[in-house]
């Protein structure tokens, strides 16, 4: 699918991109395509039902993220129990730590974002797409929209992908 392909590769112009589309509609499947063709470093992080809770939510980042680079775990200590909002204060921390350390254009790929269903991880996951750092771009897989998607629109900095734009097409 070459013209899925290419459109993702579009999409790294602007901080996001976002792949919505139904169950079985190929999202995951196109998502691991782009991400085996391109030469820019990748992490993955497939989201849980677990992952509502944001301190949860935010180990799995922090270990997907440290596959590129060890020192981005090391920084966080993620090897500790959680306490309730400690997430509020690693978070930032994080990701002036990825600012820092990240060296080339990075993606991160979160898929099946439609599993974060609270409020707290999604205000988590608000929170780090509002404040990306400059070499990082987000793709995400879901069923829906995100919350606050609406001014990622109006400032035209989101590319997104529907289940109409996912559907075989003859050549």
């Amino acid at each position: 699918r070459p013209r899925l392909l290419a459109l993702l590769e579009q999409g790294l112009q602007g901080p996001l991109t976002l792949v919505s589309a139904p169950a079985g509609a190929g999202k995951t499947t196109l998502l691991a395509a782009w991400a085996a063709m391109t030469t820019r470093p990748v992490a993955w992080l497939s989201c849980e039902e677990g992952e509502s809770d944001p301190a949860r939510l935010l180990s799995a980042l922090i270990a997907a993220l440290a596959r590129l680079n060890e020192r981005l775990g090391a920084a966080v200590e993620t090897d500790r129990p959680w306490h309730p909002h400690e997430h509020e204060r690693v978070l930032p921390r994080l990701l002036n730590d990825l600012e820092q350390l990240l060296p080339d254009e990075t993606v991160l790929i979160l898929d099946d974002v439609h599993h974060l269903t609270t409020d707290a991880s999604q205000a988590l996951l608000l929170f780090l797409l509002n404040h990306l750092p400059s070499r990082l771009h987000v793709l995400i897989g879901t069923r829906g929209d995100l919350p606050g998607l609406a001014r990622w629109r109006a400032r035209n900095q989101v590319t997104e992908l529907r289940s109409q734009d996912l559907l075989f097409v003859s050549a």
